[in-house]
């Protein structure tokens, strides 16, 4: 259920940023300098725009590891190949992400251009999942030690799961937020 929820949701965003092949324009951003007076300010926007596209594809695509590392993560517990797998996909759910967060980071962002609607409430997410991409790693490791010592989860390595539901769930709402402009 899960897979094909991830699926058609992939599909639809994919659909939705390929009709967005345009690339931004200084009207397109309610800013009222002509862009052809300004070279430098339009190289700016050719790049912001590329950059933001490649944010959007990497970040559309780490939702495959990152929910396939949350399903493997409820039987982790159970055996040793399961919390390897698990955890290379959640390797592999931190790279795209971090990927596709440096683009948005590293982006140029001219004067004037203000986070609005669906991008500042992207933006508020990405404060709540950023740190958590951070901290649920860090929990993951605690709770394997513990698993291979033959040890219950506990301390603050119980918060693995919690903090990983979380963390998908403000993700999972960052990217919709965007895809269908609310």
């Amino acid at each position: 259920m899960i897979r094909k929820i991830a699926v058609a949701f992939c599909l639809i965003a994919a659909t939705h940023l390929a009709a967005a092949e345009k690339p931004l324009s200084l009207n397109d951003l309610d800013m009222q300098q002509p862009t052809s007076a300004n070279a430098a300010l339009q190289k700016d926007l050719e790049t912001r725009s590329s950059m933001l596209k490649w944010h959007q594809w990497v970040g559309i695509a780490a939702i495959v590891p990152m929910v396939g590392t949350y399903v493997l993560g409820t039987q982790a517990q159970s055996s040793a190949d399961t919390r390897n797998l698990h955890m290379a996909m959640g390797i592999s759910a931190a790279a795209l992400y971090f990927t596709s967060a440096s683009f948005a980071i590293f982006a140029p962002k001219p004067d004037g251009i203000k986070d609005s609607g669906s991008t500042k409430w992207h933006r508020y997410l990405s404060y709540v999942h950023l740190p958590l991409m951070i901290a649920v790693p860090i929990l993951g490791n605690m709770a394997r030690q513990q698993a291979e010592r033959g040890e219950q989860t506990s301390g603050a390595a119980n918060f693995h799961g919690p903090a990983a539901s979380l963390l998908l769930g403000t993700y999972l709402i960052s990217v919709t937020v965007l895809v269908f402009n609310f």
